[in-house]
């Protein structure tokens, strides 16, 4: 009686690290006549335990994931139509979402003529743009933050202020597909009424 062999091991797996919020996988078809599917397995440790992901019948998947620069080791098997599973992928592939632009850097501000001015440099040549996070002080407890989205230029005047108020500004570079960077400190702007 001769036993049936395991399918073999799947070779050529790729993974991507360039997309937004996803990673996507290929391999190589495997060569057995009955396959039924193919099983994915990931960890987020190259030598942790690889958890079963999911099941499919092409040589592509799409992992979405909600997180910026995440990474993930996957292991596939592939498995014939009596239920035998190939072993898993000796070496594990790794990908990763596309990480956070940088934050800007050389932050500065200042208040001229009752207008506050903002001024930084794109530390990233993936930013398309930057968010201005202005919070209010209404306060010594309250703050109330908007996000003024949209900015192309390395500059920001904004003159919507008030005397004597207390203003913090945080700027955040986003890129084309609206990831943003983590915001620089705060700074903290404020005119004294004359």
């Amino acid at each position: 009686m001769i036993t049936k062999p395991l399918p073999p091991e799947i070779r050529n797996i790729t993974s991507t690290n360039d997309l937004p919020r996803a990673i996507t996988l290929g391999w190589e078809a495997s060569t057995i006549k009955d396959l039924s599917h193919y099983n994915i397995y990931r960890s987020s440790t190259p030598n942790g335990s690889f958890e079963y992901h999911v099941k499919l019948e092409s040589t592509s998947f799409t992992d979405t994931i909600t997180e910026d620069g995440k990474f993930y080791f996957y292991k596939i098997t592939a498995v014939d139509k009596d239920g035998l599973e190939s072993l898993k992928s000796s070496v594990a592939t790794q990908g990763s979402t596309l990480s956070k632009p940088q934050t800007p850097i050389a932050y500065e501000g200042k208040v001229v003529n009752k207008t506050a001015e903002l001024q930084w440099k794109n530390s990233d040549p993936r930013a398309v743009s930057y968010t201005v996070v202005k919070t209010t002080k209404t306060s010594w407890i309250t703050r109330e933050s908007i996000d003024i989205n949209n900015i192309t230029e390395t500059t920001f005047r904004d003159s919507d202020i008030k005397p004597d108020t207390g203003y913090l500004y945080e700027i955040l570079s986003v890129d084309k597909n609206g990831i943003r960077s983590l915001p620089t400190e705060a700074i903290e702007l404020r005119y004294e009424a004359k």
